[in-house]
């Protein structure tokens, strides 16, 4: 295999990549009146053929963002999102949870960030730190 193959692939998977990313997100539909996204997917298909067949495929399909609830014994369950990162070269993910802002998970995480200053009764008698 050459220099100049192993360059085309890997210009061709980053290029996917980058397709699978902005299909996969759904970015596309999740912001349809976000001008800098839509203006950023129309000069890449304008400067790329590559890109504009494969945004024209939409290989990859949208799928909802992943949710966590944890069970917190003071605040109760607590729902949030989870991203994650691809670290590929390394085989590893870094995995973030969030809550939208203003939901019940958020104040949930409020609340439990200032639970362990402090002792509160449950209504079982025992306490919660």
């Amino acid at each position: 295999m050459t220099v100049r193959s192993t360059a085309a692939r890997t210009r061709r998977n980053l290029v996917r990549r980058g397709v699978r990313a902005l299909v996969g997100a759904a970015a596309a539909v999740r912001y349809p009146g976000d001008h800098e996204l839509t203006g950023l997917i129309a000069d890449l298909r304008a400067g790329s053929e590559e890109f504009a067949r494969l945004w024209a495929r939409h290989e990859v399909a949208v799928e909802p963002t992943p949710r966590k609830t944890f069970r917190h014994p003071a605040v109760g369950p607590i729902t949030v999102n989870c991203d994650v990162l691809e670290i590929s070269d390394r085989d590893q993910q870094v995995v973030f949870y969030s809550a939208p802002p203003g939901s019940p998970a958020e104040e949930a995480l409020r609340l439990r960030s200032v639970l362990g200053t402090q002792t509160i009764m449950l209504e079982d008698g025992t306490a919660a730190r």
